[in-house]
């Protein structure tokens, strides 16, 4: 995957999120969440910058 492809993924999810708003799914909602986080990490990987990687928290409990 390259950052162009990652960026487009991500920007999709985005979308998706705000798109849809409270979703009484939680399951779907963490699997939205995680699915961003996850591309987030990979972008900061993919520009080699270690400062961008997103702060670590419980997406769900």
């Amino acid at each position: 995957m390259n950052r162009t492809t990652n960026h487009q993924a991500l920007m999709a999810l985005v979308a998706l999120i705000e798109a849809i708003g409270h979703v009484q799914d939680q399951p779907t909602q963490i699997k939205l969440r995680r699915a961003a986080y996850l591309h987030a990490i990979i972008e900061a990987i993919l520009a080699e910058r270690v400062d961008a990687l997103p702060e670590i928290y419980s997406v769900a409990k």
